[in-house]
C-alpha cells in the first residue's frame, strides 16, 4: 500500500445512510418486542445504504394496525432525539444492563454494547448514529414471510423515506388526473366508481339472463326425434363451459332419452361437450361420441358414459364435426 501511495476514503453519505438503517434496526427490534412479545427473537438482518431488512420469530402475519403501531413507536423514538452510546465492557456487565445478544454462547469476555438511551441495548459491533434524530424518519415498506415461523420487515430511513413519499404523491396525483378528481376526493371517487361498476355488472347479468331466455328457445327448437331418441346438436359462439352445462341441465330436465352435443369457440379454441340420458347409456357413450367428433378438428377428449368434454383446434372443420354426430347416432 505504501509503494502505490493509495488513499482510502470513506464515502460519508453512504456510511451515514448505513448507520441510519443500522440504528433504526435496533429501534425496530425493541418496538417489536414491546408491541408483540418479549419472545420475539432476531432471526437475521441486512443493512445497506438503501434499506434495512429484519427477520424475527413470530407465528402470524402482522396486521395493518400492528405495523402502524410499530412504525409510530420507532418514529417517536427518533423524534425524542435519544443519545446513542457505544461502550466496550465485559459480557457479564452487559448482562446486568439487560443488553440483547444474538448468539450469546459465541461472545468473548469483552463485548460492545450499543445503547439508544434507556430504550434499546444490544450487543453490536456495527456503525451507528450518535443521536436517534439523525435517522430523520422511518417507514416500513413491506412485511412478509421469510420462512415457517419467521416474519420479515423491510424498511427505509432518512432521504429514502422522502423519495418514497414523493413517488407515492406523484402516483396519487396521476391517479387523480386519470379519474378527473382532486386528490382529496380520491377515496370518495373510488367508492363511487365501485358502485357504478357493481351496477353495470348487475345490468350485464340481467341482459345476459334475458338473452339466454331467447337463446334457450332457439336451442330447444333444434331438438330432433331420431328413431325415438331426442338429439340436440348446437354451436355457440364465445360461450364458456359453465354456460353450456347450464343449458344442458335445463334441457335434460324437460326431455327423456336425450343426447346433447354442444360446441363453442372461445379464445380461438373449440370446446365440445356431450351429454347422454342415463336411460340411453347402455347403448350410447358420451365419452366415445365426443372423442370421435373432436378428432375431426384435430382435438381429443373423453369422459363418462353420461357426460364428457373435449377440445378442438381446427375451427374450419367445426361444422363437419357436428354433422358427424348425426352419423354416429
Amino acid at each position: 500500500l505504501e509503494s502505490c501511495n493509495a488513499i482510502f476514503k470513506v464515502n460519508k453519505q453512504r456510511r451515514l445512510d448505513i448507520t441510519r438503517n443500522h440504528t433504526a434496526t435496533h429501534l425496530l427490534d425493541q418496538a417489536l418486542r414491546n408491541l408483540l412479545s418479549d419472545e420475539v427473537k432476531q432471526a437475521g438482518s441486512l443493512v445497506d445504504e438503501y434499506k434495512l431488512r429484519f427477520d424475527f420469530t413470530y407465528p402470524n402475519a402482522l396486521t395493518k394496525d400492528e405495523i402502524k403501531k410499530i412504525e409510530d413507536e420507532v418514529n417517536e423514538k427518533i423524534r425524542e432525539q435519544l443519545p446513542v452510546k457505544k461502550e466496550i465492557m465485559s459480557y457479564k456487565e452487559s448482562e446486568k444492563l439487560g443488553a440483547i445478544g444474538l448468539f450469546e454462547d459465541k461472545y468473548k469476555d469483552m463485548v460492545r454494547v450499543v445503547s439508544v438511551s434507556d430504550y434499546s441495548k444490544e450487543l453490536c459491533g456495527g456503525c451507528h448514529v450518535n443521536n436517534s434524530s439523525e435517522i430523520l424518519m422511518f417507514k416500513i415498506i413491506q412485511e412478509s414471510s421469510a420462512a415457517s415461523g419467521i416474519r420479515r420487515i423491510e424498511a427505509i430511513t432518512g432521504k429514502k423515506v422522502y423519495e418514497y413519499l414523493n413517488k407515492n404523491i406523484e402516483l396519487i396525483n396521476s391517479i387523480s388526473d386519470e379519474l378527473k378528481t382532486n386528490p382529496k376526493n380520491l377515496l370518495s371517487r373510488a367508492k363511487s366508481l365501485n358502485e357504478e361498476i357493481k351496477q353495470l355488472k348487475d345490468d350485464i347479468q340481467k341482459l345476459k339472463e334475458f338473452n339466454e331466455k331467447d337463446i334457450y328457445k332457439d336451442i330447444e327448437s333444434e331438438v330432433k326425434d331420431i328413431k325415438g331418441i331426442n338429439l340436440l346438436v348446437h354451436k355457440f359462439d364465445n360461450e364458456d363451459l359453465d354456460t353450456l352445462r347450464n343449458f344442458e341441465n335445463r334441457i335434460k330436465d324437460k326431455y327423456k332419452d336425450l343426447i346433447i352435443v354442444f360446441a363453442t369457440v372461445k379464445d380461438n379454441k373449440i370446446i365440445f361437450t356431450a351429454s347422454v340420458s342415463d336411460s340411453l347409456t347402455d347403448k350410447y357413450n358420451a365419452g366415445k361420441i365426443v372423442k370421435e367428433v373432436s378428432k375431426i378438428t384435430g382435438g381429443n377428449g373423453g369422459g363418462k358414459k353420461n357426460f364428457a368434454q373435449a377440445g378442438g383446434k381446427d375451427i374450419s372443420k367445426l361444422d363437419e364435426a357436428l354433422e358427424k354426430v348425426y352419423d354416429l347416432i
